[in-house]
């Protein structure tokens, strides 16, 4: 009786229905299961695997939990001023676009 006890309730979900309700791409979820950060599946019979619902529910709410910690385009708080102040990428083009036409030329060694 202690296995029944201690038994996850909830679905079993197939690897369809993980891809479904997490939008991860199936190698995306093994790629993540062998890093530690994806609940693993258990083996529900000799040929098959499937996740406890709760472990992937409870994946879900984490990841929303750590996206509420980053501001809307992607940087932690906090960071996002100093991003807004940096030159972007692209000014450095328009800057030597600029200036190739007033006739100074420029020479990028990468």
């Amino acid at each position: 009786m202690s296995d029944i006890a201690s038994a996850p309730s909830g679905r079993f979900l197939k690897i369809a229905d993980v891809i479904t309700e997490t939008s991860l791409s199936r190698a995306t979820i093994y790629r993540l299961v062998a890093k530690g950060e994806f609940p693993a599946p258990i083996r529900v019979s000799a040929q098959r695997v499937a996740w406890v619902e709760e472990a992937v529910q409870g994946w879900k709410v984490q990841q929303a939990s750590e996206a509420s910690n980053l501001a809307s385009w992607g940087y932690p708080r906090g960071y996002q001023a100093q991003a807004m102040t940096e030159k972007q990428p692209f000014s450095r083009e328009l800057e030597m676009q600029s200036n190739s036409s007033r006739g100074i030329q420029f020479s990028l060694n990468r």
